[in-house]
């Protein structure tokens, strides 16, 4: 015997947090601690500052295989040992590893935005 589905069932649920820019942290903090990692909207993300001053914020997991990248990890993948925040935290990364998507990200007046969402404008 068929039974009939409910549509509402079927229908991707919405997330609880709109689109648009949200606060991550002060540049004052990042600075400070290097490797930041923090709940935001609802994801697990990082945050950095790279040499040239310029903040970084990424899904705090390894594209890879999943690793935690926060700071107890060191900002590295634990299971193959691959250092994906390599590029800005001055240390070698081997060719094989994944990029790590970033989130798009500005400054205001010391204070670090990511933009959550499908549009980057």
């Amino acid at each position: 015997m068929a039974t009939r589905q409910n549509a509402s069932e079927n229908a991707t649920i919405p997330s609880p947090f709109p689109e648009g820019w949200f606060f991550v942290a002060s540049r004052e903090a990042i600075v400070k601690d290097k490797l930041i990692q923090k709940t935001w909207m609802g994801e697990n993300i990082v945050a950095w500052c790279e040499e040239n001053g310029s903040v970084c914020v990424a899904e705090a997991f390894c594209p890879h295989l999943g690793s935690d990248l926060g700071p107890a990890a060191g900002g590295a993948c634990a299971k193959v040992g691959w250092y994906v925040l390599s590029m800005v935290m001055n240390t070698m990364q081997p060719a094989r590893a994944s990029p790590l998507p970033m989130l798009p990200h500005l400054d205001s007046r010391g204070l670090e935005y990511s933009r959550r969402g499908k549009s980057s404008a």
